[in-house]
């Protein structure tokens, strides 16, 4: 009975919200909170059109390009995050210093269509969002 109050509480909320921003920070092996974000984001599409995902720290692994899972027996999840266009999200951006950090080249390298943006652009961004949830 808790459970369904608590849940019908955060559809409340989901929808009280204009705008919500996604920060993925972790990386894509070691646990299943990027797998669970992915989860999350896409209920949230289904009542809320202002979204937007932000990448950054090793949250920028989830969706570089020819990632071999296979060998880490693991699910290639990340190819799951092309479906979010089809949800009609749209807005996805990356930290450039994580990049650098990780040597990620700057093109040709995202599953997705992302803006790059430096750390203080990012910053700006996030905090332009109503509500700010990090996976």
């Amino acid at each position: 009975m808790d459970k369904v109050i608590i849940f019908q509480n955060f559809f409340v909320f989901f929808t009280m919200m204009k705008s919500i921003a996604f920060v993925i920070s972790k990386s894509i092996h070691g646990s299943s909170i990027g797998r669970e974000g992915l989860n999350v984001v896409l209920s949230a599409s289904t009542i809320q059109d202002n979204i937007g995902i932000f990448f950054i720290g090793d949250g920028v692994l989830q969706i570089v390009k020819f990632q071999n899972s296979e060998r880490v027996f693991s699910n290639n999840y990340p190819s799951y995050f092309l479906i979010l266009v089809n949800y009609g999200i749209k807005t996805f951006f990356v930290c450039k210093r994580s990049l650098f950090d990780r040597n990620i080249d700057l093109k040709n390298s995202f599953l997705l269509d992302v803006s790059i943006l430096n750390p203080k652009e990012m910053r700006k961004k996030i905090d332009s969002y109503d509500l700010i949830l990090s996976f």
